[in-house]
């Protein structure tokens, strides 16, 4: 079915090495090691010391290539729409947020700018886990005594 609507929009199908890729991603694989690498190499505290214990030193750079082809092509025909994504333990920095006035609550400072090509939003080192139902965020974002919860817009809205 999605290697359908590609074709139709004239685009090229997902390799069977990108459906295992991103399989591989959806399961333990991501978080335990693609996100390990991709934190490590874009210089995260702590994450180096994982690549070279969970990883062994081995950054995926191929793997991580093929991910990136198929989301690519997968973003051509995707929806633009709300997921939540919960996050627990700590808050953003301060420059993160501003108080929003006029809807009296907190709200992310990214939302409020567009940047040169009238778009706003943020990007994440790796893919973030998220689900598009509220409830389930609010139980991760939760589930310790610090937390917090996004509403994020997924996508390029066209």
């Amino acid at each position: 079915e999605v290697n359908a609507k590609l074709a139709a929009l004239g685009l090229p199908e997902l390799t069977p090495a990108m459906l295992v890729a991103i399989r591989l991603y959806l399961g333990t694989m991501g978080k335990n090691k693609y996100n390990v690498a991709l934190r490590a190499k874009a210089g995260m505290p702590g994450f180096e010391k994982g690549l070279e214990e969970r990883n062994r030193g081995n950054t995926y750079v191929q793997t991580l290539h093929t991910i990136s082809a198929a989301v690519k092509s997968l973003a051509k025909i995707a929806q633009s729409v709300p997921v939540w994504r919960g996050v627990a333990g700590g808050l953003p920095e301060k420059s993160f947020l501003f108080f929003d006035a006029k809807q009296s609550r907190i709200s992310h400072s990214l939302l409020t700018h567009l940047d040169k090509h009238g778009i706003r939003g943020g990007v994440e080192i790796c893919a973030a886990g998220c689900s598009p139902k509220e409830a389930v965020s609010v139980k991760w974002g939760t589930s310790a005594d610090v937390g917090v919860v996004f509403e994020i817009q997924a996508g390029v809205q066209r």
